[in-house]
């Protein structure tokens, strides 16, 4: 989900947003990791991890408190 919001947003000519900057970042910071991963098991897995850990990140404030049982409602 979040990689084809990423790409979606480079394909625009607005001035990128923090979501945006964020969303790059986690990408360089996990690729090396969802390439071996990619290599051993099924590309959906490997979305979802990439998934689960903007979504982790995103809401790791504990003001926000995410939950596991809400967890999967964010990744969907």
């Amino acid at each position: 989900m979040f990689k084809i919001v990423q790409q979606s947003n480079s394909n625009s000519a607005t001035k990128p947003s923090a979501s945006t900057f964020l969303l790059s970042r986690v990408e360089q910071y996990t690729r090396r990791i969802c390439q071996d991963l990619d290599a051993q098991i099924d590309k959906r897995l490997v979305s979802t991890f990439f998934d689960l850990f903007n979504i982790i990140l995103m809401f790791r404030n504990r003001a926000m408190g995410l939950l596991l049982s809400e967890l999967g409602g964010y990744i969907v």
